[in-house]
């Protein structure tokens, strides 16, 4: 997910003091920054937010963190009023446009006007077959590679493990197994002695 920072060079980048104030701008630019965290999809009727590397259905018309990032927006827009908009001619009239978004049905009218620009159709989830999402990141099949999380994957599954935990596993038994091998060897294929020395150690 963004940071401050990156949210607050986009906002800075669509310059909203110079479009048209309206609610579809708002919108247009609340979609671009947040576009890692909510989409909507129109054929479930559903927000999706992302959260702990994978995309969950949301149950409310307005999800809770939906709203949040809303909130955390309006923030957004009075840092940029402040600080890229000082000296501008229309620097206060902007200003009160921002102030509204402090009630909440502009947060709601706000949230219907970026279900458009954060629309996502329901086969774009879990499209790619190669993808393995676990708990602390995803792998690759077609790659081979394990990397960090990224939202635009749009996966909805998560497996209850973590791989670097798997890997561990796995090198636990290959070690148990070489003892195994040692014991053998050791013990010139004397089942008995085997059985006595791995339980003794």
């Amino acid at each position: 997910m963004r940071t401050e920072a990156e949210l607050e060079a986009i906002i800075s980048s669509e310059k909203p003091i110079e479009r048209s104030w309206d609610s579809m701008t708002l919108a247009e630019v609340f979609a671009k920054c947040y576009n890692d965290r909510h989409l909507y999809c129109p054929e479930r009727s559903r927000w999706y937010s992302y959260a702990d590397g994978r995309w969950t259905e949301e149950a409310q018309k307005y999800p809770s963190s939906l709203m949040a990032s809303i909130k955390g927006f309006k923030y957004l827009m009075n840092n940029y009023a402040n600080t890229d908009c000082r000296g501008h001619s229309q620097e206060d009239n902007f200003r009160k446009f921002c102030a509204k978004l402090g009630d909440r049905h502009a947060r709601e009218n706000l949230a219907k006007d970026a279900a458009d620009a954060l629309t996502i159709h329901a086969e774009r989830f879990d499209s790619n077959p190669n993808l393995i999402n676990c708990l602390d990141g995803t792998f690759d099949l077609a790659e081979g590679v394990f990397r960090s999380h990224n939202a635009y994957d749009y996966i909805t599954y998560q497996t209850r493990f973590k791989l670097n935990d798997a890997a561990k596993l796995g090198q636990r038994r290959s070690e148990e197994s070489r003892f195994q091998r040692f014991i053998s060897e050791v013990c010139s294929q004397e089942a008995d002695t085997q059985d006595f020395l791995q339980k003794a150690l």
